[in-house]
């Protein structure tokens, strides 16, 4: 019997040029894996960046009038406020026992908030939730259907945190400002 060496050499051509392809395969879904996860770094980087720039825009934003009521239902009207100020005299307030509803309201403490962080978050692609607690106190101001008490789970979020310590208490005033995709 005779052999052929022009079909062997075929058969090595083929096994040849399958090993190259599954080798150029593997390495196009690897780049493009990597290519993706470049990406998204990029938009967490876009995202983070988004909410250090609106905590320091929103929370150092100053307030011409804000009002709320205090514990004898008087009207109190702060001129030229910082929106951490009234987050911090807020907290101070509801801790002391002043009721929540005496910051709800036209013009009042947490609809002047909403008005700046709403104006400064109209056409970002992003949900926000400024957290502000104290001891067991908590506020919540969000352009999403959060709740008290609920934490934004499940999604990428950036996180901004600012800590205040007011003399004579160990626990601080927690200002918290989270902000993921829509």
């Amino acid at each position: 019997m005779r052999t052929d060496r022009k079909g062997q050499s075929s058969v090595f051509d083929a096994t040849v040029f399958l090993a190259i392809m599954l080798i150029a395969s593997s390495l196009l879904i690897g780049l493009s894996e990597s290519m993706f996860k470049v990406n998204d770094v990029s938009s967490f980087e876009d995202m983070s960046a988004f909410t250090r720039r609106l905590a320091y825009a929103a929370l150092g934003s100053t307030v011409p009038n804000a009002s709320y009521s205090d514990a004898d239902g008087e009207e109190i009207i702060q001129r030229d406020i910082s929106v951490q100020d009234m987050i911090i005299e807020e907290l101070v307030l509801l801790r002391g026992g002043v009721p929540a509803e005496n910051f709800e309201g036209p013009e009042r403490f947490n609809d002047r908030i909403e008005q700046i962080f709403s104006s400064l978050t109209n056409e970002s692609p992003y949900f926000y939730a400024l957290h502000g607690n104290y001891h067991e106190v908590e506020i919540l101001i969000t352009n999403s259907n959060l709740t008290k008490g609920q934490e934004v789970q499940r999604v990428e979020k950036a996180t901004y945190l600012s800590e205040i310590f007011v003399p004579g208490d160990d626990e601080p005033i927690s200002i918290i400002l989270q902000v993921w995709r829509r």
